[in-house]
């Protein structure tokens, strides 16, 4: 028996038609980059609960997450199509 690879809270790390990027510019804040722009944007905990939801309305979008405890994040970037990626964030204090 073989499963699919799956982080925790079964969140997969992968894209389905599209990828974005993204940077640490310091710190806790990060630069996310997509093609084209009006995509939505959600951050989980490592429980799968989503602790950030935001439109992403230019095609580069800086957001600060100093709120958020250190750890590990996932990222998911999706727009209206149902298309969607997922990426792992370290964040650290």
């Amino acid at each position: 028996v073989s499963y699919p690879a799956c982080l925790p809270a079964g969140i997969e790390e992968n894209s389905s038609g599209f990828d974005f990027q993204m940077h640490n510019l310091g710190k806790n804040d990060w630069k996310f980059i997509t093609e084209p722009s009006g995509r939505s944007l959600e951050i989980f905990d490592a429980l799968g609960q989503i602790i950030l939801k935001e439109n992403l309305q230019s095609r580069e979008s800086i957001i600060n997450l100093n709120r958020f405890l250190a750890g590990v994040y996932f990222v998911k970037i999706s727009n209206h199509k149902n298309s969607y990626a997922v990426k792992k964030i370290f964040l650290s204090q």
